[in-house]
C-alpha cells in the first residue's frame, strides 16, 4: 500500500513537472500578438514597392474624413514600440495626398527593423488630439517580399499583406540561400567584346574589375553575385531569359546593382561617368564617383551630355528613342511599349529596377524578356563607366592603378551600406 502511494505521488509529480514544462514551452514560443488599432477611418494605398532597401508608399485619405487643422501626418509600422515615419502631403479639394518621398531611393530603410509583426496606420496629429487611419492596399500587390542585407552572416525575410484589417509586416529570420546583397554586371562578355580602340577592348577590364570588387566585398560579409563568369571567345551572354543577365540579376533578390562598362566617343572626351535611373537621389551616386576619382586620381568625365552632377548622369528616352521604339513595333506588328521621355534609357538599370524604373520588356516583340518587368521590388542599380577607352590617358590610369578603382567602388558601397547598418 505504501509503494502504491509512493507511485501515485511520483505519477502526480511529473504531471505537474509535465504542465510547467508546457506552460514555460508556450511562453517561449507563443506567437507575437499582432497589435491593432481600432479605427473605422480609411486611408487608400495607391501605390506600395520597395527599391533597393526604401519602402515606398502613397495614396490618399478624403477631405472630408480628416481633421481639417491636422498638423502633421505620420506612417506608424505598430508594434510594442511604435515607429513613426514622417510622411509629405498635400492637399486637393478632394483629398490630402500622402507619400514617404517622391525619391525612388529615398523611402523608409527598410533594414533599420527588428523582426516582429507590425501593422501600418496612417497617424494625423492635431496637437494632442490624434486621428488613425488603416490601410486599404488598393495596388495590384496583395503580397511584397523583401529580404534584408545580412549582418554577420545573418538576414530577415519581409512579408507585407493585406491582414488584420490594414497592410501586415511580417519580419522573420530567413536562411535561405540564394538571397544576395549585391550584384556586379560585367559588361558584355564572350563574343560581345563591347568597345574597343588604343588595342583594348571593354572585357580586357570589366570581368577582371567586376571579380576583383566581389572578392573585397566578400571579404566585408556581403554576398555578391556576378551576372557572368569569364566568357570564353565564342560564348554569348543574352541581356534576357533564363540565362540571361537582367533574369540573374533580378532572382539574386539583391538590393544594390553596379554594372561595369568602358565608355567611347569620337569628342576626346574622358573621365568617370556614373549613371543612374531616373527620379532618384543623387546621394550614393554622387559619392561613388567622389571615391572613385579621390582613389583611383581620375577625374569626373568632361562629357557634358545627360550631366546631373560631377560624375554623375540620368540618361532617358529622347526623342529619337521614342521614334525608333515605335517604329519597330509597327514594323514588327506588335503594340508599342509604353515608353516615355522619362524611361530609363540603360536596359541594366531600367530593367532591374522593377516597375519603378520603367522596366517593359514583356516579352509582346516575341523575344525573352524580364520575368520582373512588372515587379513591385527592384534593385538600386547604376551603370558605370569608368574610363573611357578611346582616351589614352584614361587607359593609362586604369593600367595602373585597377586596384585603385576597385577600392574607390568598394569604398563607397560599403560605406553606403555601413551607413544604413
Amino acid at each position: 500500500m505504501k509503494k502504491k502511494k509512493i507511485l501515485i505521488k511520483k505519477i502526480f509529480i511529473l504531471i505537474i513537472i509535465i504542465i510547467l514544462i508546457m506552460f514555460i514551452f508556450k511562453l517561449i514560443f507563443k506567437k507575437q500578438k499582432p497589435y491593432l488599432l481600432k479605427t473605422e477611418n480609411e486611408a487608400i494605398i495607391d501605390e506600395i514597392y520597395i527599391y533597393g532597401n526604401h519602402l515606398n508608399l502613397n495614396g490618399t485619405i478624403d477631405i472630408d474624413k480628416i481633421d481639417k487643422d491636422f498638423q502633421e501626418l505620420k506612417l506608424i509600422f505598430y508594434a510594442k514600440e511604435p515607429i513613426e515615419i514622417p510622411l509629405t502631403y498635400k492637399e486637393t479639394e478632394e483629398n490630402i495626398y500622402f507619400e514617404i518621398s517622391d525619391k525612388l531611393n529615398n523611402g523608409f530603410l527598410l533594414d533599420s527593423l527588428s523582426t516582429g509583426i507590425y501593422n501600418l496606420y496612417i497617424e494625423a496629429i492635431n496637437g494632442k488630439k490624434i486621428e488613425y487611419y488603416k490601410l486599404n492596399n488598393t495596388t495590384k500587390y496583395d503580397l511584397t517580399e523583401y529580404y534584408s542585407i545580412r549582418k554577420n552572416n545573418k538576414f530577415n525575410y519581409y512579408e507585407f499583406e493585406n491582414k488584420n484589417d490594414t497592410i501586415s509586416l511580417n519580419i522573420t529570420p530567413s536562411n535561405t540561400k540564394e538571397i544576395y546583397d549585391v550584384v556586379i554586371d560585367p559588361g558584355h562578355g564572350g563574343v560581345d567584346k563591347g568597345a574597343c580602340d588604343n588595342n583594348y577592348c571593354e572585357t580586357d577590364f570589366t570581368y577582371l574589375i567586376s571579380s576583383k570588387i566581389k572578392e573585397k566585398l566578400e571579404q566585408h560579409g556581403l554576398k555578391v553575385k556576378l551576372t557572368r563568369g569569364d566568357l570564353s571567345s565564342s560564348e554569348r551572354l543574352p541581356n534576357y531569359g533564363d540565362n540571361g543577365r537582367v533574369n540573374i540579376a533580378n532572382a539574386s533578390r539583391a538590393k544594390y546593382l553596379l554594372a561595369i562598362h568602358l565608355n567611347s566617343n569620337a569628342y576626346n572626351d574622358n573621365g568617370l561617368e556614373i549613371y543612374t535611373a531616373y527620379n532618384v537621389d543623387y546621394t550614393f551616386a554622387s559619392n561613388l564617383a567622389k571615391s572613385i576619382v579621390k582613389t583611383a586620381n581620375t577625374n569626373y568625365s568632361t562629357n557634358n551630355a545627360f550631366k546631373k552632377l560631377d560624375g554623375v548622369y540620368t540618361r532617358t528616352f529622347q526623342n529619337i528613342d521614342l521614334n525608333e521604339a515605335y517604329e519597330t513595333a509597327i514594323a514588327n506588328n506588335y503594340k508599342p511599349y509604353d515608353v516615355s521621355n522619362k524611361t530609363t534609357y540603360y536596359f541594366v538599370i531600367r530593367e532591374t529596377g522593377g516597375y519603378m524604373s520603367g522596366a517593359y520588356k514583356d516579352a509582346r516583340d516575341g523575344t525573352d524578356y524580364n520575368y520582373n518587368y512588372n515587379s513591385n521590388v527592384g534593385i538600386e542599380s547604376y551603370l558605370a563607366e569608368i574610363a573611357y577607352i578611346t582616351s589614352k590617358k584614361d587607359l593609362t590610369n586604369l593600367n595602373n592603378n585597377i586596384d585603385k578603382y576597385v577600392d574607390g567602388i568598394v569604398d563607397a558601397l560599403l560605406n553606403e551600406i555601413g551607413n544604413e547598418k
